[in-house]
């Protein structure tokens, strides 16, 4: 017997989780609808308004990933620490946004979770994203001409911490508090 619960209902209005009572499906179906609702629930925690705080060896990863000096001089402006920049993220199911405000003007980046798409930077440059959850880890790939770039989102009650790093190696850490 499958019931209907109406405890995530309110989180999402898309995906509808089920209980499931012992006896109901073979075992290996109770596991994977039960690992479904928990996923829904740990891509909840990123959903919000979070405003940037800190970014540590944000020029360094700039240069690793091929930013040009010029934009990267820009970038530090428009999203550099005292920028107060910020990102709305919004995932419903398979469906995530991305709403990126900063002091030069405002972004969106709408995307299917593991569904490769093109996109640009934040800079103007083309590039092929994907994103993904690896347990309670918003993940994000990025690949252009001459770079790829790792970020990975964590949240630890209001502070999200974004660490992008580059395929050389070099990392750059951005904390976020939700406003």
């Amino acid at each position: 017997m499958r019931t209907e619960t109406n405890g995530l209902k309110s989180l999402l209005s898309v995906t509808r989780p089920f209980a499931v009572t012992e006896g109901s499906y073979p075992t290996s179906e109770r596991r994977r609808r039960v690992g479904e609702t928990s996923k829904i629930i740990t891509m909840s925690q990123f959903d919000g308004k979070w405003e940037l705080e800190s970014s540590e060896n944000f020029e360094n990863y700039m240069v690793a990933i091929g930013v040009e000096e010029d934009k990267r001089k820009d970038a530090h402006a428009y999203l550099g620490d005292k920028s107060k920049m910020t990102y709305e993220i919004c995932i419903t199911g398979n469906d995530g946004c991305f709403k990126v405000d900063t002091p030069k003007g405002q972004k969106e980046i709408k995307f299917k979770m593991n569904e490769e798409f093109d996109t640009l930077t934040l800079d103007m440059r083309p590039i092929k994203a994907i994103f993904s959850m690896d347990g309670d880890k918003l993940m994000e790939v990025q690949e252009g001409p001459g770079f790829k770039t790792t970020n990975t989102r964590t949240v630890d009650g209001d502070v999200l911490t974004l660490t992008m790093t580059s395929n050389s190696g070099v990392s750059c850490t951005r904390k976020y508090k939700r406003v």
